[in-house]
């Protein structure tokens, strides 16, 4: 009749480089989804990944805070939500 489930992603605080100068925070992002089957051959879904808004930083360029103290860094995508609905023949 329905489906549910959830997985976390994440990681402790880490350094950009080797040497060990600019760290970076930690984090965990939340991904979770619903599924139910109201009636036969209907499913209707909710997916959601990074459920609360996370800020997270996967790595940086720079390995420690240079002269313009601006850093270059990847960032986790933000809140995306996805509904769907499936017919099966």
């Amino acid at each position: 009749m329905f489906t549910l489930g959830a997985n976390f992603v994440g990681t402790t605080n880490s350094f950009t480089q080797d040497s060990n100068q600019l760290k970076l925070p930690g984090f965990t992002q939340v991904n979770a989804f619903v599924a139910v089957r109201p009636v036969d051959r209907i499913e209707i879904g909710l997916n959601a990944q990074n459920l609360f808004n996370s800020n997270g930083f996967t790595e940086a360029e720079e390995g420690a805070i240079p002269g313009n103290s601006i850093v270059r860094a990847r960032s986790i995508a933000g809140r995306t939500v996805l509904a769907s609905v499936r017919f099966d023949f």
